[in-house]
């Protein structure tokens, strides 16, 4: 299909575990191999926030690699969980920093793809839930200034743990 479709990109969506099996495209390393194993340009990949946090991966960490390795970081799904389930919560009632780093890595490798969310809010109000976790994601990203960008930059390099929980209290706690 990709093949005959050149001009559509194809995002394979990676789960490490459904009921009852286990997936083959179980983390983003193993579906960019098979991504890049099609020879095609077109063919890449989604992460799906909640099935990585399932799979135990470093989200920023996997965008980085996707990026690096041909670009083939094609879509994103958000959604929170706490890592036993991919139980489609609020983006950001459980990861908060962690969805920090995951827009500063897309901001900072130029991602230009497609940011959707992947929720089913069975217990809360479907239209409420599914706002919430945009104007969380608008939030953060609002707060990616230049300026902001830079600290999280000098903060990645000095490796300082305390500064830069110090620093996540005071830009998002005021």
């Amino acid at each position: 299909v990709a093949k005959a479709s050149p001009d559509i990109k194809f995002a394979l969506e990676y789960k490490p575990k459904e009921p009852r099996n286990y997936c083959f495209m179980a983390r983003a390393s193993d579906t960019l191999l098979l991504a890049k194993e099609t020879g095609l340009a077109n063919v890449g990949v989604c992460i799906d926030t909640g099935h990585a946090f399932v799979a135990g991966e470093n989200v920023a960490e996997s965008i980085v690699i996707l990026q690096e390795y041909g670009r083939k970081l094609f879509h994103m799904h958000f959604n929170d969980n706490y890592g036993a389930w991919d139980d489609d919560m609020i983006v950001g009632s459980v990861h908060f920093p962690v969805y920090v780093e995951t827009m500063f890595w897309l901001k900072e490798t130029n991602y230009g793809g497609w940011l959707s969310m992947d929720q089913y809010p069975y217990r809360e109000d479907g239209q409420g839930a599914l706002r919430e976790s945009v104007e969380f994601l608008r939030m953060i990203e609002d707060k990616l200034t230049d300026g902001v960008m830079e600290e999280i930059r000098a903060l990645v390099s000095a490796g300082d743990a305390v500064s830069t929980q110090r620093w996540l209290r005071k830009t998002f706690f005021k």
